[in-house]
Order: structure tokens, then C-alpha cells, then sequence
């Protein structure tokens, strides 16, 4: 259980941008000492489940409380894991990420890109080689939002072992934060995190 009166530090990014909030909360945990507290308060939901998702990567022991839309309040402790060093020399398999950036497939023709994007999306399963993560971006997110059908083909592949991550900023762009009920909500640090990971990217 947290003990709030040992919170020796506070970070307030409640005026703050996807993704600044879970970047302040990293720069802190890193340079703080395990066993030490701090607190961090947030101003919208997305922001709030970016960074505890964060901390239970971390595997900390929080509090989240929901003051207002406006408003969250994270409690948590540091802790601080020993790397592994056999799982950092660990060469890792060949990966494949495809970055869904917009509400359309290919240029020209934005109709038919639309058209194209739920038929590219259902044909994944049936390719040879499949992706690990899918990334949905910009107005990819607004497309995924609004093709319950499309969600239907992209949760399959999640319960198939494919991750599935969204920007959340951008579904707070396009208003459309609870028309999406499957895969992880993200941000621009870890989306640029996951780019970077993976041996290969498909941009459709």
C-alpha cells in the first residue's frame, strides 16, 4: 500500500501534451532512487493510461484517482529492476510493423484508398509473413473508429498474438476516444519507440 506522505516530488503536466506527460513521468523515474514516491498529475484520461501503463511496465505500485474529466491524480513508488543480461544479448527475431498513418490506402484516388484500407486490413490474416504491431496514426485512428467491421478484423488478429497500438492524441483530435474498444492506446514516444524496434516498416 503507498504511503502519499513519503511523496517526495511532484510533476505536474496537467497543462501538458500528449506525449510530454509520459516523458516527464520517464525522465523523473529514471533518475529517481527506488524506494523513493512522487506524484503526478495529468489532464485528460488518455494521459492517465499512457503513464500507468507505464508503471506497471515498471512493475511500481500506484494509486490512480480520478478528480474530474480534467484531472487525474497518479500516486506511485519507484522501483528499479536489475537488466538481464542474457535477455539484452538475446538476438531478437525478425520483425514486421505495419504503420496505418492514414484513412486511406496508396494516393490518388482518396475514395478508393478508403474503400481499400478495411479490404488490407481483413486480408493481414491470410498473408505469409505477418506483422507484429500494427500502429494506427493521424486519420487511421478516425477510419478505425468509425468501421465497427474494420475493428471486428483488427481484434482478431489481436487474439491471434498480433499487438495493436493507437495514438491517443489523435483520437482526442477527431473526438472519437470511445468509438475505439480494442487494442492499446499510445503516444507519439512509444509509437516512435515501436518504428524503431522492428526490422521492417509497411506504410500501406
Amino acid at each position: 500500500m503507498l504511503d502519499k506522505m513519503k511523496i517526495l516530488e511532484v510533476i505536474d503536466a496537467s497543462q501538458e501534451s500528449c506525449p510530454a506527460p509520459l516523458i516527464q513521468t520517464k525522465t523523473y523515474y529514471e533518475k529517481a532512487e527506488a524506494g523513493t514516491s512522487f506524484k503526478i498529475i495529468l489532464g485528460n484520461e488518455i494521459s492517465a493510461l499512457n503513464v500507468e501503463r507505464f508503471l506497471k511496465q515498471n512493475k511500481c505500485d500506484y494509486e490512480l484517482i480520478k478528480e474530474s474529466e480534467t484531472r487525474y491524480l497518479l500516486y506511485t513508488d519507484v522501483v528499479k529492476a536489475e537488466k538481464n543480461l542474457e535477455s539484452v544479448n538475446t538476438v531478437k527475431e525478425p520483425s514486421l510493423l505495419y504503420y496505418i498513418a492514414a484513412a486511406s490506402v496508396g494516393f490518388g484516388d482518396c475514395e478508393l484508398g478508403s474503400a481499400l484500407l478495411p479490404k488490407l486490413i481483413a486480408n493481414i490474416k491470410n498473408l505469409d509473413l505477418m506483422p507484429k504491431t500494427l500502429v494506427f496514426i493521424n486519420t487511421g485512428v478516425r477510419a478505425l473508429a468509425e468501421n465497427k467491421e474494420m475493428q471486428k478484423d483488427v481484434q482478431d488478429l489481436i487474439d491471434n498474438g498480433i499487438k495493436m497500438f493507437y495514438c491517443g492524441a489523435c483520437a482526442i483530435h477527431f473526438d472519437v476516444v470511445d468509438e475505439i474498444k480494442i487494442g492499446t492506446v499510445s503516444n507519439l514516444h512509444e509509437i516512435m519507440t515501436l518504428l524503431g524496434e522492428h526490422d521492417r516498416v509497411v506504410r500501406p
